[in-house]
């Protein structure tokens, strides 16, 4: 018995074959590149103030106590989302007044706005922690409320 008696695809389906897959994995490739960066990543939030803000954020060493996506101390809460969930009002209170475990830092009113304006973008361009996902058809995980 020879090679060829088992032999069942000729040389013109391979070849079909193969052309199909490359058609489909360009094709494929010019989605994920197209649909799959089409979310937002708030870069439009990003603003002069907001750069400010997150020197801000470092001068006073905030990042000590606080975490941003989950990097950071431990002592306060994350501040992620606390601009987009709880409302700019709330947050400058706390940055304002202090607590009884977050020293009252003595910001002027344009370092106060600067951090809420750094906070507000970093509450739009993402979540933490991310508990509610959804994944695309071509393999990203996003958030299932889209942003």
């Amino acid at each position: 018995m020879d090679g060829e008696t088992y032999h069942c695809m000729g040389l013109r389906t391979k070849r079909g074959i193969f052309w199909t897959l490359i058609l489909l994995f360009a094709g494929y490739s010019v989605m994920v590149y197209d649909q799959g960066t089409a979310h937002s990543t708030g870069e439009e939030a990003y603003t002069a103030a907001a750069d400010r803000g997150k020197m801000v954020y470092h001068q006073y060493n905030c990042v000590s106590c606080h975490q941003i996506y989950g990097l950071g101390g431990y002592m306060g809460p994350d501040l992620t989302n606390v601009t987009t969930s709880k409302g700019r009002a709330y947050a400058e209170a706390f940055i304002t007044g202090g607590t009884a475990k977050m020293p009252r830092l003595g910001l002027d009113r344009q370092e106060t706005d600067d951090l809420l304006d750094y906070l507000e973008y970093v509450g739009k361009a993402g979540h933490y922690p991310v508990t509610d996902l959804e994944t695309t058809f071509y393999g990203n995980i996003i958030p299932a409320d889209g942003k």
